[in-house]
């Protein structure tokens, strides 16, 4: 598939037909001299991206946490600060351990950090192949809830590791799954 807006319009479609909704259109901005656009789908509580590229033979489904935005929004007022008073053997720690609670054969984990080795946030990715002749709703479902459940895997573990937050609570199904 050569036209990134044909294969932007058969991603809507996917969208769609997975009970998901388009929320916004990302970019289009340059990273490391590509053009990246994409777009924030909801579903279920959760968000996740799509992103692609013209320079790219794929899409990239992203699922997104930023720890410290969280704790920010659940009226943490320095998160960094307060995640830094702990042992840094800690610190290392909960990054070691989330990455082995994310991780899985399915998808790609990336791990950010401040300069002081405060965990701030991880993404769960998955290449999409949307130009292989098979690839079709089917593929889109299976790489959206991989992404989304090893996310989703993911805050949990922070969640109890921090002894923050917890579920929504019945019928909240608009919140985002967050720490709020």
């Amino acid at each position: 598939m050569t036209d990134i807006e044909d294969a932007f319009d058969e991603i809507r479609e996917y969208v769609k037909m997975t009970d998901g909704t388009v929320e916004k259109e990302i970019g289009p901005e340059i990273r490391d001299g590509k053009e990246i656009r994409g777009l924030r789908v909801g579903r279920a509580g959760y968000h996740y991206d799509v992103l692609g590229s013209p320079d790219a033979d794929y899409f990239l489904l992203r699922f997104g946490f930023n720890l410290l935005e969280n704790l920010r929004n659940s009226g943490v007022e320095n998160p960094a600060a307060a995640l830094a008073s702990q042992e840094g053997d800690d610190m290392k720690r909960l990054v070691f351990d989330l990455m082995r609670e994310v991780s899985h054969p399915s998808v790609e984990v990336g791990v950010e950090t401040t300069d002081d080795g405060v965990l701030a946030a991880f993404t769960v990715e998955r290449k999409l192949f949307l130009h292989e002749p098979s690839f079709g709703v089917r593929d889109f479902e299976e790489a959206v809830r991989a992404v989304v459940a090893q996310g989703d895997r993911g805050i949990k573990h922070l969640q109890l590791a921090l002894e923050i937050g917890g579920e929504p609570e019945a019928g909240d199904e608009d919140r985002d799954r967050g720490f709020r």
